[in-house]
């Protein structure tokens, strides 16, 4: 499976807040699947968070990547 690059995105981001990054077949599970995933892989530090948030802390990040709101790096 080829992911898009918002797939690659979401896949990077969710290594910030699970035990590992999403596989490349998450984007083929269902919406409640995907949750149930989240959920199992989640990091302890967010164990009690609903997994709701977890999703949206994840599309956050990577959404902010893909519309390059992310700092520069200034050379002097």
């Amino acid at each position: 499976m080829t992911l898009t690059y918002e797939q690659k995105v979401y896949q990077w981001a969710s290594s910030h807040y699970l035990s590992e990054a999403v596989p490349n077949s998450f984007f083929k599970l269902t919406d409640k699947e995907q949750l149930d995933h989240l959920k199992e892989n989640v990091w302890q530090f967010f164990e009690d968070c609903p997994v709701e948030d977890i999703h949206q802390y994840i599309w956050s990040l990577s959404n902010d990547v893909i519309m390059g709101r992310v700092p520069e790096e200034v050379t002097e």
